[in-house]
């Protein structure tokens, strides 16, 4: 019995130690990997100088167009990843401003009521941290900021992808990116929207916790120094707003006021038909080229 019981010890190391040995090899398609939310973490480094840096999550990428501010003479660049919150947030941030040489005037943060949901910073579905310019390890990852839950399931996915990178390498069909904005023709209507709903039916359980609150301020007051400006900006997010209970938005709206009596905060609530949507609440480039203007106009 000793015996089996050992043997099912050591099998259990040897195969503890294949899998995360392995599992260093789940980035090594950093430079040539197909998803946007990948590729544009290390595409930053062919940008040396930003007058404008914006952080944020999928509404940012979708709704910020780069391209009509470079006809005012601004260097921007929208480092915005899918479902991000303030963990993804200053991992983001950092990977950008290492490679960057003159660091950014101004550092736009956008905030939604996903920023602050239990489904943002999504490490299972969005492994950024092990494409970034100084990778984190898995277990690091967990440790710094408590996922000890999300432990198994990175290091079998790491595995995973890297068996993939391994069979598969080479040159992939990118998707369209431009300095982070990710433009769209698709045009939302009301039978794509019902079959997504359920997507977003778990939103009205969730409260906004205060480790959340804590780490979002603590984000925003680690990149606030003398040579840089913060502007906390809000997008259209009434689409977004009504999935999540009248306690939570409630919540959230505190958050905002009294972020904003710290500092800039803009809220551009354009109000828009499908027309101006890509799906259920992400903006198209027609949409995001009338709310990108109407920021712009917060500039001037």
């Amino acid at each position: 019995m000793k015996n089996y019981i050992l043997k099912i010890i050591i099998f259990t190391l040897l195969s503890f130690i294949i899998i995360k040995g392995i599992g260093f090899f789940d980035n090594i398609d950093k430079r040539t990997h197909n998803n946007h939310n990948i590729y544009k973490l290390n595409e930053i480094e062919n940008t040396k100088t930003l007058d404008i840096l914006f952080i944020g999550n999928s509404y940012c990428y979708s709704g910020i167009n780069n391209m009509l501010f470079d006809s005012l003479g601004l260097e921007t660049y929208n480092m915005s990843i899918s479902t991000a919150g303030p963990i993804f947030y200053s991992i983001i941030y950092n990977n950008a401003i290492i490679v960057i040489e003159n660091a950014p005037k101004r550092i736009f943060v956008l905030i939604s009521p996903i920023t602050f949901s239990e489904k943002s910073d999504n490490f299972i579905t969005y492994p950024v941290h092990r494409y970034l310019f100084e990778p984190i390890k898995n277990e690091e990852l967990v440790i710094n900021y408590n996922l000890y839950d999300k432990y198994i399931e990175l290091s079998f996915n790491s595995f995973t992808k890297a068996v993939s990178n391994i069979f598969n390498f080479g040159e992939k069909h990118r998707e369209s990116s431009y300095k982070g904005f990710v433009p769209s023709d698709k045009v939302t209507n009301t039978e794509s929207e019902n079959k997504k709903k359920y997507i977003y039916r778990s939103f009205k359980k969730e409260q906004i916790t205060k480790q959340r609150i804590e780490r979002f301020t603590e984000f925003i007051r680690s990149i606030d120094n003398k040579d840089n400006e913060i502007t906390i900006f809000q997008l259209p997010s009434e689409r977004i707003s009504r999935f999540f209970n009248n306690e939570y938005i409630s919540a959230y709206d505190s958050i905002i006021n009294q972020l904003s009596t710290e500092y800039k905060f803009i809220n551009i609530d354009t109000v828009l038909d499908n027309s101006f949507y890509r799906n259920i609440d992400h903006l198209n480039s027609k949409g995001a080229n009338i709310v990108t203007r109407n920021l712009i106009k917060h500039l001037e």
